[in-house]
């Protein structure tokens, strides 16, 4: 609990060293009485409500006849700070697990010491900053009288700047309509543009839509023209082979890089290596691939 209401002692100063200049008597302290207890301080303040620990509203404060009763109602702690006959005060406190006992020391005789002491030094800082409000005033003074004279040179500057705006709108003006018309320009040279481009475009289609077409005719005339060939008589040699000496013949020719290609090559292949089984269509793929990629078929012969 202790750690909970701990509070620096420079805060505990604060409390009274800005409070209005008046004498350091009992009356300044009345209600206020601040404590250290095993190097925690706080302070027990008096309001129309009673009395409470600042900075600590969860505590309930009792007086008693020799000092206060505090219970915290979050963790049912509760100690008692009471001052003995001998002058001094004691905190004891009881929670759950057992007891503590600490002593503590009244600062409310040490801190009117100190307000008393520091008090002179506060008059005078006042004085300082009355007379530095009096120079700042008269400052100010002069700048009011500096701030009207500006403020003709902003009329006249304001009927030179009005001027000026209404030339930069008749200057917008023309230049909205040079840009109208620029942009009309540019989108006719566009869609004329854009018209040669299309025309171009469908003609250059047309001729590679043919291009292909003739590709493809190519294509399948080479391969029909290939299978009667030398080629295709090496590819059925491969279905005689035993499984060792074809594996190694497919490895050592070009037919290995079928395997990484896409489609149906890649399965025929394997289909020819694995199985020695050879279909027209895959004989067909495969003599498409090796007229395209090169007949390096050395290691099949």
């Amino acid at each position: 609990m202790l750690k909970s209401l701990k509070l620096p002692s420079v805060l505990i100063m604060s409390l009274f060293c800005f409070a209005p200049l008046v004498q350091a008597d009992e009356q300044l302290l009345d209600g206020v009485h601040p404590f250290i207890c095993d190097d925690s301080a706080f302070v027990f303040l008096e309001s129309n409500s009673g009395w409470e620990i600042s900075n600590s509203h969860a505590l309930e404060v009792k007086s008693t006849q020799n000092g206060w009763r505090v219970e915290d109602t979050l963790t049912g702690e509760v100690w008692y700070l009471r001052q003995e006959r001998s002058g001094s005060w004691v905190l004891n406190g009881l929670y759950e697990d057992g007891h503590f006992t600490v002593d503590c020391i009244d600062l409310a005789d040490s801190i009117a010491e100190v307000i008393t002491l520091i008090k002179p030094r506060l008059d005078l800082a006042i004085l300082d900053t009355e007379r530095a409000l009096r120079e700042t005033a008269s400052e100010l003074s002069d700048e009011v009288t500096k701030n009207s004279q500006l403020s003709a040179q902003n009329k006249s500057l304001m009927k030179t700047v009005r001027k000026t705006e209404a030339a930069i709108e008749a200057s917008k003006a023309e230049l909205e309509t040079a840009t109208a018309e620029h942009e009309a320009a540019i989108q006719a040279a566009k869609a004329e543009h854009e018209a040669a481009i299309q025309a171009a475009k469908a003609e250059h289609e047309t001729a590679l839509e043919a291009a292909k077409d003739e590709y493809s005719a190519l294509r399948i005339a080479a391969v029909a023209a290939v299978k009667g060939s030398s080629g295709a008589p090496i590819l059925r040699d491969l279905l005689e082979m035993d499984p060792g000496e074809r594996n190694e013949k497919i490895n050592d020719s070009n037919l290995v890089q079928a395997l990484n290609r896409n489609g149906i090559l890649p399965p025929c292949v394997k289909t020819l290596r694995d199985k020695a089984k050879l279909s027209e269509q895959c004989e067909e793929a495969i003599l498409d691939f090796l007229l395209i990629e090169g007949w390096d078929l050395d290691g099949l012969q």
